[in-house]
């Protein structure tokens, strides 16, 4: 089996697990082998793009564990898991398999990777500055209509997962939208 190449997980191809309703053109990838991939390689796994529980789900392999996942956020699903409760999740889950997240240090140029290779997240205050600005300059000043904004100009979900260099992208065009209103 290929494991990674370029950051792409690459199922085996077997003419034994072709779809039938999809002419054979798609492969199933087993959770066996993503299972194995996550724990051989954590630090590949970006927990920030990843729906949490299914991730629970496969690294756990029963629904169990899972379940007290849930009950430790206390949602009922992942649109649900924000802020302080993704991390309490994440805490619990580097408790439970040993998983370890990288940590992104303060003050590291502005580049879309750090030395490791690894994303350079945008700083809380990168954060707080982009949605305060957010509420000066745009009409709807909720963070559905900021998600939205993002989604459409940076193509990225939310606030909290833009790198360093997207944040200042993201707070160079709140300010030229600013301009445009004055």
């Amino acid at each position: 089996m290929d494991w990674i190449k370029k950051g792409y997980l690459l199922a085996e191809r077997r003419g034994t697990e072709r779809t039938a309703s999809q002419g054979g053109d798609h492969y199933f990838i087993r959770e066996a082998w993503v299972r194995e991939l996550v724990l051989r390689h954590p630090e590949l796994v970006d927990l920030r793009k990843v729906d949490k529980f299914w991730f629970i789900d496969l690294l756990a392999g029963n629904w169990e564990r899972a379940d007290d996942s849930r009950k430790l956020a206390g949602v009922s699903s992942c649109k649900e898991l924000k802020g302080a409760k993704i991390d309490l999740v994440i805490r619990h889950l580097e408790g439970r398999i040993g998983y370890r997240r990288s940590q992104v240090q303060f003050g590291k140029e502005r580049t879309e990777r750090n030395n490791e290779g690894k994303p350079n997240w945008a700083t809380e205050r990168q954060v707080r500055k982009i949605r305060e600005m957010w509420r000066q300059v745009s009409r709807e000043k909720t963070e559905a209509a900021l998600r939205v904004w993002l989604r459409r100009r940076f193509k990225v979900g939310a606030v909290e997962w833009l790198t360093v260099g997207q944040a200042a992208g993201v707070i160079e065009g709140l300010k030229a939208m600013g301009k445009c209103i004055d």
